[in-house]
């Protein structure tokens, strides 16, 4: 024990063994995710100076938690004067039964009178004991809060409904409820559905304490992201609640979403007209014509088949792929990417390929997201699977057979 503590202790004992730290449970007894006040009083036979710190145990899913500010007040103890600060904490459990808080240490100050220097004591709550009861009815039920006032709401931006691959659409769900803090309200589920990938932003959590009513405020911010054609449903959700007031249990549905995502269209055709590069296959055509009649057949058949291989469309969107890489691009970079896998035909991607392009998405539409994104390993993943020697479609001959 600190010597100051020890000090103290000592005082306390000849002045009929005052405690200077007490914990008081005026509600031992709650439901399921009810708030539970809890209240602790440090008393000091001179006034308090300093600031004053608790350390708050973890308790398995329960939130304790400090609520407002301290009060200072004085009371007569056996013809001695004391003061007492009194903090109030509040405990949310979803546990069922008895809910041990354990001791925790406290950290404070207090002068010998009102104007000594401060002494700094280091004390320990007493541990107490909840009780937590199941509301009948909803054994079923995962989470669940304790309230007589509720409300849940949504939006989205857009709303979902015809849709092609790259698109997003953000959902905003709000939670509100009286006496429940907003750090005890049920977090918005982000839900994995292939093809569709979600995220959720870090919530927007508000406590309000205006003349002794208590409200909690919770927001979440989901966004979707399309990856793939097909027809999509974002399941319900539903939230639920005990009114302890008239002992009921309520609902509120957010309901399911349904959309499609139609495929993207195939490449355009190139416009038939005079480009560089057919001048430069009408001039390699023409050395081969000559050499296939000076008999030069193997240079002749070496010329056509790297003319019919000049520069086709999945190397062309490749390079872009690799430039918007080097250059940090992340939107150039995911649009060159799906115009890339459109001349593909599908295979199994491999764990590294799906981070690089997840950590892509991520840069565009989290917010939590870096301000710049690393193409690096995007890069680097897409020139081993061309080491690799993945089979490439044969590309469609540009000339007619020489020799029909």
């Amino acid at each position: 024990m600190a010597p100051a503590l020890l000090g103290m202790a000592v005082a306390i004992q000849s002045l009929h063994a005052v405690d200077p730290v007490s914990v008081t449970v005026p509600e031992p007894v709650g439901w399921t995710g009810q708030r539970i006040p809890i209240v602790v009083e440090l008393r000091s036979p001179g006034s308090f100076g300093g600031a004053t710190g608790f350390s708050l145990p973890q308790i398995p899913r329960s939130l304790l938690f400090k609520v407002g500010n301290p009060t200072v007040s004085s009371e007569r103890i056996e013809g001695e004067t004391w003061f007492v600060q009194r903090h109030e904490f509040a405990l949310y459990s979803q546990e069922e039964g008895v809910v041990d808080i354990p001791a925790f240490p406290v950290r404070y100050g207090t002068r010998d009178g009102f104007s000594g220097p401060v002494t700094d004591i280091e004390g320990l709550v007493p541990a107490a004991q909840v009780e937590i009861r199941r509301p009948p009815g909803t054994e079923g039920i995962g989470f669940l809060v304790t309230t007589d006032t509720f409300s849940v709401k949504e939006s989205w931006d857009p709303k979902p409904g015809e849709a092609k691959m790259g698109d997003v659409f953000k959902r905003t769900i709000s939670q509100e409820a009286e006496d429940v803090s907003g750090m005890a309200l049920l977090p918005a589920p982000v839900l994995e559905i292939e093809g569709l990938r979600g995220y959720r932003d870090d919530p927007e959590v508000r406590d309000f304490l205006e003349r002794g009513e208590f409200r909690g405020q919770r927001t979440d911010t989901l966004t979707y992201l399309v990856q793939a054609p097909g027809d999509y449903e974002i399941p319900s959700i539903t939230y639920a609640w005990w009114d302890p007031d008239g002992e009921v249990l309520e609902t509120k549905i957010l309901p399911a979403v349904s959309f499609s995502v139609a495929a993207p269209p195939p490449p355009a055709e190139p416009e038939r007209r005079m480009s560089p590069y057919l001048w430069a296959i009408v001039i390699v055509a023409f050395f081969g014509i000559v050499a296939a009649i000076l008999q030069r057949k193997s240079l002749a058949a070496l010329v056509r088949k790297a003319a019919l291989r000049l520069n086709p469309p999945e190397k062309v969107a490749l390079r872009r792929v690799l430039k918007a890489c080097q250059s940090g691009d992340a939107r150039a970079a995911r649009h060159a990417l799906f115009e890339w896998m459109s001349f593909n035909p599908p295979f199994n991607h491999s764990p590294e390929f799906e981070e690089a392009v997840r950590e892509l998405n991520e840069s565009l539409y989290s917010r939590s997201a870096p301000s710049t994104w690393d193409g690096g390993r995007l890069a680097r993943v897409l020139r081993e699977r061309k080491a690799r020697g993945t089979p490439e479609r044969e590309a469609p001959s540009a000339l007619p057979p020489l020799n029909p």
